[in-house]
Formats: structure tokens, C-alpha cells, sequence
């Protein structure tokens, strides 16, 4: 099973699009805060669409794939993505071999 290992992190956390219809009994609606960079970022992997994501805030974010090659993507404002130091294209789905680390920068444009 192909896992990621957080080597850095300002503030992430996991989520998926939330819930819809329990407002009534004081559930909110929640979920990812970019929700139209969520629905493509597992569009662009071959998820389902309400799949979780890893949602990285403000700061720079960095994991090793472990267990497994991995397909990723990454979505969202402006930041600097790179592979083992090398660029790589945001919103594109880019194969990840396994204990290759996956470094993102904090977002430069974007971010409100």
C-alpha cells in the first residue's frame, strides 16, 4: 500500500468536499476550502471526485512516498513543486516513484 510520510508541514490537514444535508442537526457543511482545487485534484489522479486530499495552508509542504509508486497532483494557488529538486508542473498528474520526496513551496499567488 502506497503511503506519504510528512517530512514538513506549515498547517495541513485531510479533506474531502464535507457534508451536505445535516445543517439541521448541527453538522456543518466543512470540507476542503478549495473545493473546485480538491474536485480537480483527484479529477487529474483518476479518484472520485469527494475522494480526500491533503489540504497544505500558507506555508511550505513536503512528504516521501513510501510502500508503492504513487500518482499526485497538486493544485491550487501558485507554489513551486519539485521532485527530488526537480520543477515539476502544478495542476498535472505526475508519477511519484516510491521513496521520492515531493517538496511545495508556500503558495506566491493565489492565496487571500
Amino acid at each position: 500500500m502506497t503511503v506519504i510520510e510528512v517530512m514538513k508541514t506549515f498547517y495541513a490537514s485531510v479533506q474531502d468536499l464535507g457534508r451536505e444535508g445535516y445543517r439541521s442537526i448541527g453538522v456543518p457543511v466543512s470540507g476542503a476550502l478549495d473545493r473546485l482545487s480538491a474536485t480537480y485534484a483527484n479529477a487529474l489522479v483518476g479518484n472520485c471526485l469527494n475522494e480526500a486530499v491533503i489540504e497544505a495552508i500558507g506555508g511550505s509542504f513536503s512528504f516521501r512516498v513510501v510502500g508503492g509508486d504513487a500518482i499526485v497532483a497538486v493544485t491550487g494557488g501558485k507554489a513551486e513543486v519539485r521532485v527530488n529538486d526537480e520543477p515539476v508542473d502544478e495542476w498535472r498528474p505526475v508519477w511519484v516513484e516510491e521513496g521520492s520526496e515531493v517538496s511545495i513551496s508556500p503558495v506566491r499567488e493565489g492565496f487571500v
